[in-house]
């Protein structure tokens, strides 16, 4: 009870117990009553309309239960209702939103189609060297058996802008764009879910295009795309499809680029792989905002800036595919000796040790810092071990001992190497010593008394 109730209820107890003429006193505390009980009553009422505004104000929002952002989102898709004096498109023809509604044999999917022409590029790199990428290289790449036999004319391409980080069940996945070959055309396709209603027909629509794919590629889709869209499948209550060979490309480009690049974005790949730089590009970070403005207001503002994102990723994905491929096929002396490391490391744990061999003297011969040209070495005389060629192991642990004379993983495989495979102890003995190896000098030592 608040105060002023209090303050009622202390002066309706007031007064004698048994009827009585009323004198002055009792009538003005009857009207102090009365007045304080209207002012009570007015305050409930002005309390009461203000609570019926605040949930209309809400409901009009979509925000009632509001709790994490990712669940906004949720009930805005489900709810689909704009904003008071928002302007509501219906055939999305108006207001320049990309792309038109297009009618599937599962309902209605706004779609965004674009067709690249065989000679396009993707900064100095031609898309259509992704089609022309090698099943059997790619596997090895990938260090991904069941991609070797995999018909790559039929990939499909895949990636997803989303409400939130989260792959869990109130994360949306508002726009998944697809590419794929055609001929030799590049065709990217876009579904934009205008609201919650359109999801199941989206869903049924991308599982097509995964029935009749080879392979999926994408770029960290194995960590996020494909386990938010499964997610989705599963909360419409649509099977999600089995899921053909899954090429990450991310993984790829950690293998291959972590040591020179550091960061792994898929915009940095363009710049320092493809030679392609964005301009006027959408932040990530501000994809969400734009989209749920969208659905406030009806207005797709910004949204054709987040549609060109995603289609800029599908035709990046294609172009690095095709490159890093072809990188690997043979040493392309122009590149980067830290590169050319990171394949053979690559190459040698796909057990393709002739590749991983040429790669490997190739970063050794390519002027890179101290710390690149002895791991290419060493790498090389590990090859060459594996293969029981005496002569290049020795050769390459001789190059090295040249570059570093101090590092200690030299002298322990030439002490290895003399012992084991060229049987000359004097020579081992002499590399045990520089590391200090009281337990193999004292071996050697007793070797070298009994012959």
């Amino acid at each position: 009870m608040g105060k002023l109730g209090r303050r009622l209820a202390r002066l309706g107890a007031a007064g004698p117990a048994t009827a009585e003429p009323e004198d002055a006193a009792a009538s003005e505390r009857k009207a102090k009553v009365r007045k304080l009980r209207a002012e009570l009553d007015r305050m409930v009422a002005q309390d009461k309309v203000r609570m019926a505004e605040k949930r209309q104000a809400l409901r009009m929002a979509g925000l009632e239960r509001a709790a994490s952002t990712e669940d906004t989102f949720a009930r805005l898709l489900r709810t689909a209702e704009p904003a008071p004096g928002a302007r509501v498109v219906e055939d999305h023809h108006d207001l320049s939103l990309p792309g038109e509604l297009t009618e599937t044999a599962h309902g209605e999917v706004h779609l965004v189609r674009h067709h690249l022409e065989p000679a396009h590029c993707h900064g100095r790199t031609p898309v259509l060297r992704g089609l022309e990428a090698c099943s059997k290289l790619t596997a090895r790449l990938a260090l991904d058996p069941s991609l070797a036999d995999c018909d790559l004319s039929r990939m499909l391409f895949i990636d997803t802008e989303t409400t939130g980080l989260s792959t869990a069940a109130g994360t949306l996945a508002f726009l998944v764009g697809v590419a794929y070959f055609e001929d030799q055309s590049l065709t990217v396709e876009q579904m934009l879910l205008r609201g919650h209603h359109d999801e199941p027909a989206m869903l049924r629509h991308l599982a097509e295009h995964l029935g009749r794919a080879s392979c999926i590629v994408s770029y960290n889709g194995k960590s996020f795309d494909w386990p938010l869209l499964r997610t989705r499948f599963v909360m419409n209550r649509i099977p999600a499809p089995p899921l053909p060979p899954h090429l990450d490309l991310l993984h790829c480009a950690r293998r291959v680029f972590k040591r020179r690049l550091g960061s792994l974005r898929l915009v940095q790949m363009e710049r320092e792989v493809l030679g392609f730089t964005r301009e006027h590009d959408v932040d990530g970070s501000e994809i969400p905002g734009i989209y749920l403005h969208f659905l406030r207001s009806g207005r797709p503002g910004r949204l054709d800036g987040v549609i060109e994102h995603n289609a800029n990723d599908l035709i990046a994905l294609a172009a690095f595919l095709g490159e890093i491929v072809r990188r690997f096929e043979d040493v392309v002396r122009e590149d980067d000796p830290l590169d050319h490391l990171s394949y053979a490391v690559v190459a040698e744990r796909a057990k393709d040790p002739e590749r991983a061999r040429r790669f490997a003297l190739a970063a050794a011969a390519g002027g890179g810092d101290l710390e690149c040209t002895i791991d290419a070495l060493l790498l090389a005389a590990r090859i060459a071990r594996r293969a029981k060629d005496v002569a290049a192991e020795y050769a390459a642990l001789t190059e090295a001992l040249s570059h570093d004379p101090d590092d200690p993983r030299i002298h322990l495989e030439l002490a290895k190497h003399h012992e084991h495979r060229a049987k000359d102890l004097e020579a081992a003995l002499h590399h045990a010593k520089v590391l200090e190896d009281e337990h193999r000098i004292s071996r050697l030592e007793r070797r070298l008394d009994q012959s």
